[in-house]
């Protein structure tokens, strides 16, 4: 594993959201706490605090 999955989650960030959503990497519109039963939610990726992310995930890798 390497850090091309903070990449990946760039371009599908539906994949793997609950904790994403709460640590704030994507964000949800609406925010889930205010989207209605059915209603569909769309995710992006917060550009800024995935790119902080990727030095220290290289790091814990070991890829630096």
């Amino acid at each position: 594993m390497n850090a091309s999955v903070l990449g990946y989650l760039r371009q599908n960030p539906d994949h793997g959201l609950g904790a994403l959503v709460e640590a704030g990497s994507i964000i949800a519109d609406p925010p889930r706490d205010v989207a209605l039963r059915g209603q569909r939610v769309g995710y992006s990726a917060d550009d800024l605090q995935v790119t902080e992310m990727i030095p220290r995930v290289n790091q814990v890798l070991g890829e630096v």
